[in-house]
């Protein structure tokens, strides 16, 4: 899942739209009427009319239900001029399928809705760009103190991390109290280059020079900030840039270190993944390989699209019950671990309560889950919205349960090796009447035994799970452990239904 879409229990859904928004929709369509024809004002005076109120209900409308609308104008940023064309786009589609609809577009030149879009793109975005610059100049002015001194600050590396470091970081939130120097990089052919006006003027070997050219001219450089990588450096910069730093005393950064942008691995403290000798290598690959999974996909989808359409009267039964017997949210989620450890949001219908009360009293655990919540759970109806993922392609309908990475066990990797499911073989054999230990030796069966009678058999009975509650199956657990006590084993044969 992309990063920013990162689920808010607190959100709220509110329709929200700025004024110049409304003006922008209003005058956009009558602009591109007197550039493209002028003679629609008089000719086709009622077309005109149509399309431009046509027009502007469609653009008030794609605003308010985007998050364009929600967006701070003080802070407009280039991924809200993309979701500004977005607006603009569906605005403009809406307004021409309806008047197409209403008069087949007769008297409205087939060019008119490209030039509307311009227009409509140009105004929404220029008042933003407006607002931003003016609050930006505002704050940098008032920050400005006469006898303040600035910390001069030299880069290292022309990059991306450059361009956000000097436009961002410096330029907008330190108001003038730092300012950068120049950029040193080991690249030849970008000496000479800027970035945000901050030109390239030598190698990392020059850093002693450039401080003494500098300190001539009353420049004293204390900061000194790696925006890229270590690694990403030449041989023998690193210890070259640490030895003159301490030397000169100059503070020496790593911007990722600094801003703590480091590679976490979540769960276990030990790292269990596999090196290219690790005996589960070849096994991996094998499972991998396997062309069942790329059906399996196609099954999954037909199948997710299917329950989603028969089940939707359960959604808004559910959807509702959870409503008055909880509240708001209705939808819980946890970040769990998918295949190949990516990282998955697993949404599912509340049961609990909250832990707190209004006046911030604890609620005991026993009295967070209702009645219906139980019930919810028993019957898996709170399981329903991770439909969703199925089709998003985060989730399957047979497989591992997702976990979250405090619960992965020691030797996970064979089950991220593939998509986590909505049910799987071990909830249809045990579910919650069975230790984790167990769980993830009947998943790792399904995982090496994986086959469509294998899945159609697990969907059959889920259902009858859903019915008659979750049972033991100790013939088939005692085989799955067995199964799993080697690695190397072959693959096990199907144990007794």
């Amino acid at each position: 899942m992309d990063g920013r879409l990162i689920p808010c229990s607190r959100n709220t859904f509110r329709l929200k739209i700025h004024f110049l928004d409304g003006v922008c929709a209003v005058i956009s369509p009558w602009i591109a009427f007197a550039l493209r024809e002028p003679l629609l004002f008089t000719t086709y005076l009622n077309d005109a009319i149509a399309y431009a109120v046509i027009g502007f209900a469609a653009t008030v409308s794609a605003v308010a239900f985007s998050p364009l609308g929600h967006v701070l104008p003080e802070y407009f940023s280039r991924r809200d001029i993309v979701a500004t064309v977005k607006v603009a786009s569906a605005s403009i589609v809406i307004t021409v399928i309806l008047m197409f609809s209403m008069t087949r577009l007769v008297n409205i030149p087939r060019s008119l809705p490209a030039i509307h879009l311009f227009i409509l793109l140009a105004v929404m975005v220029g008042w933003r760009w407006v607002r931003s610059s003016l609050a930006h100049q505002r704050k940098i002015g008032d920050a400005q103190a006469p006898n303040r001194w600035a910390e001069y600050i030299l880069i290292i590396g022309a990059n991306s991390w450059t361009w956000w470091y000097s436009g961002m970081m410096i330029e907008v939130m330190t108001q003038g109290r730092q300012k950068i120097v120049a950029i040193l990089d080991d690249n030849a052919r970008l000496l000479g280059r800027s970035i945000h006006g901050h030109r390239v003027i030598g190698e990392i070997r020059d850093i002693e020079r450039v401080v003494d050219e500098y300190g001539v001219h009353g420049i004293s450089i204390r900061r000194v900030v790696l925006t890229g990588p270590k690694e990403n450096l030449l041989k023998g910069s690193w210890t070259h840039l640490d030895r003159v730093c301490s030397a000169r005393g100059i503070a020496l950064e790593v911007l990722a270190e600094k801003l703590g942008l480091v590679d976490v691995d979540e769960g276990s403290t030990v790292d269990t993944r596999c090196t290219p000798d690790c005996p589960l290598t070849a096994e991996l690959a094998m499972i991998r390989a396997r062309p069942y999974w790329r059906v399996k996909r196609a099954f999954d989808v037909i199948l997710a699209g299917l329950l989603l359409v028969v089940l939707t009267p359960l959604f808004l039964l559910n959807f509702i019950a959870v409503l008055l017997d909880i509240g708001r949210p209705t939808i819980f989620w946890q970040r769990r671990v998918g295949r190949d450890r990516k990282p998955i949001f697993v949404y599912k219908f509340r049961t609990l309560r909250a832990p707190f009360q209004r006046d911030g009293v604890p609620i005991p655990q026993a009295s967070r889950l209702t009645s219906i919540g139980r019930f919810m759970r028993e019957t898996r109806l709170d399981e329903l919205p991770q439909l969703i993922s199925v089709l998003r392609g985060d989730m399957s309908i047979i497989g591992p349960r997702p976990l979250m990475p405090t619960d992965l066990p020691d030797d996970a990797e064979l089950r991220l090796a593939i998509k986590p499911g909505l049910t799987g073989w071990a909830q249809v054999h045990g579910g919650n009447l069975i230790m984790p230990s167990e769980k993830n030796a009947l998943d790792e069966w399904y995982i090496r035994n994986a086959s469509l009678w294998v899945d159609i058999k697990i969907f059959a009975k889920t259902l009858t799970t859903v019915v008659r509650g979750d049972r033991r199956a100790d013939d088939v657990l005692v085989h799955a452990m067995k199964a799993g006590v080697s690695r190397h084993a072959p693959a096990a044969q199907p144990p007794p239904a």
